[in-house]
C-alpha cells in the first residue's frame, strides 16, 4: 500500500510539474537538452548558463527523470534496464531529437517518451 501511495504522490507531482511545462515543444528544449547532456557527461568548471537556459535545462532533465520514474512504477511502454541512469535517458532523448528534427514542434513529453520507448521497448514473452 505504501508503494501505491508513493506512486500516486509521484504521479501527481509529476503531472503538476509537467503541466507547468505543457507549452514546451522539442524545439523549445532541444538546445537546452543538448547543453544539459554536455554538462551531465562532462561538467566544465566556470560554465554557467543564464537563468532562462538553466530553467529550461532543468525542465528537460526533470521531465526525462519523471518519465524514468513512471517507467519503473507504471506501464507506460518503457522497460528500462535496471542500471539505466538519468544521463543515459537524457542522451537517448537528445539523440532522438537530433535524428527526427521534423517532430520537434510537438510536445516535448511526447517526444521524450517516444525516444525512451524506442530505446527500451517492452518485450512480450
Amino acid at each position: 500500500m505504501r508503494s501505491f501511495h508513493a506512486l500516486i504522490l509521484s504521479a501527481t507531482t509529476l503531472l503538476a510539474s509537467m503541466q507547468a511545462g505543457a507549452d514546451y515543444t522539442g524545439n523549445d528544449l532541444f538546445l537546452d537538452c543538448v547543453a544539459m547532456e554536455r554538462v551531465a557527461l562532462a561538467p566544465r568548471q566556470g560554465e554557467v548558463p543564464d537563468a532562462d537556459a538553466a530553467l529550461r535545462q532543468g525542465i528537460c532533465a526533470g521531465m526525462i527523470a519523471g518519465l524514468q520514474y513512471l517507467a519503473n512504477e507504471a506501464n507506460i511502454g518503457v522497460c528500462m534496464p535496471d542500471k539505466a541512469t538519468n544521463g543515459q535517458a537524457l542522451s537517448i532523448v537528445v539523440q532522438w531529437l537530433h535524428k527526427y528534427p521534423e517532430h520537434r514542434a510537438k510536445d516535448f513529453r511526447v517526444l521524450a517518451l517516444a525516444a525512451m520507448r524506442g530505446a527500451w521497448p517492452c518485450r512480450t514473452p
